[in-house]
């Protein structure tokens, strides 16, 4: 599992929820 697109989706989910 990639490290940054772990820590891109989460990113991304983040702000979606926000």
């Amino acid at each position: 599992m990639n490290y940054m697109s772990t820590l891109e989706h989460c990113y991304c989910f983040f702000i979606c929820f926000v």
